[in-house]
């Protein structure tokens, strides 16, 4: 075996503990998936439009308008509004409707004044 020289053996010394102090940093790392990335507002609004889709009678009615994303509390929710067929076949006109992982509700399904207050503190825009 080759005798190592002192600057040699210096850098290969350094690079090791280097080695070594990545290690163990990467061990600590939280697992990507577990980091949460930034919010893809279009995706959120499409996956939302979906749930609201599949609460109609007549999901392929959905016509949706002024959707927004709002992030006022910890889970981000989309705020918007949706025209679809009754049971009878007619449109009911533009509904405001809020949704986000915890929360669907629709302007018609609840009463107008609890309607106005969620709008308020969740969606941050002027209530009708």
């Amino acid at each position: 075996m080759p005798h190592l020289r002192p600057p040699a053996l210096i850098v290969a010394t350094a690079l090791g503990g280097l080695f070594v102090l990545l290690l163990v940093y990467a061990s600590f790392m939280p697992k990507p998936e577990s980091v949460p990335g930034p919010l893809d507002q279009k995706r959120l609004i499409a996956m939302e439009d979906d749930k609201v889709r599949a609460a109609l009678n007549d999901p392929d009615s959905a016509k949706f308008r002024n959707e927004t994303v709002s992030t006022l509390k910890p889970i981000a929710v989309v705020c918007g509004e949706v025209n679809f067929k009754s049971e009878l076949g007619g449109y009911v006109g533009y509904q405001r409707f809020i949704s986000g992982s915890a929360i669907l509700l629709i302007e018609r399904a609840i009463d107008r004044e609890e309607m106005n207050e969620l709008w308020g503190e969740l969606c941050a825009a002027p209530s009708r």
